[in-house]
């Protein structure tokens, strides 16, 4: 257990970083989920863009690497090509 003030500060401010980051990593997992889960290209669009704001938005808050977060861009960049293809 931490002794000095400034210790249990740092204890503090680490968990509430914690808390926030989950969501942030939660919520873009999620809209990625989905938007992988789609098999047709009708609300396709709606999602992808969903998905790549998240992205963007965790990348920027230093959640996710700029390098995971181009990755996992570029997985949605591809899985919304498929779908696309698929519809004509």
């Amino acid at each position: 257990m931490a002794h000095t003030k400034s210790a249990l500060k740092d204890i503090k401010k680490s968990r509430e970083s914690r808390e926030v980051n989950r969501k942030v990593e939660g919520s873009m997992k999620t809209a990625m989920k989905k938007f992988i889960a789609l098999t047709d290209a009708a609300g396709a669009d709606e999602a992808y863009r969903k998905a790549m704001k998240l992205v963007d938005k965790a990348a920027h808050k230093g959640v996710l690497h700029k390098n995971a977060a181009s990755r996992r861009k570029s997985q949605l960049d591809r899985k919304l090509s498929a779908l696309k293809g698929a519809k004509k």
